[in-house]
């Protein structure tokens, strides 16, 4: 995801739930506590989709393997 993209899914998520999830600090930015929190869920549900992907990529390889 190029900076631009990134920044306007958070600004995205930010207005949804109504809450800052980054705080800019000087030329940097810091998680807030909100983000800090959500964090652990996010790493997870990123996880489970990965999960996903694995096992959908596995059910296709065993299908061409019996095609064949």
């Amino acid at each position: 995801m190029t900076q631009l993209a990134t920044k306007s899914a958070v600004a995205v998520l930010e207005s949804r739930y109504q809450v800052k999830l980054f705080d800019c600090v000087g030329k940097g930015i810091v998680l807030t506590k909100a983000c800090r929190t959500t964090l652990s869920e996010a790493r997870a549900v990123l996880f489970r989709a990965e999960s996903a992907e694995h096992v959908l990529a596995d059910l296709a390889g065993l299908r061409r393997r019996t095609q064949q």
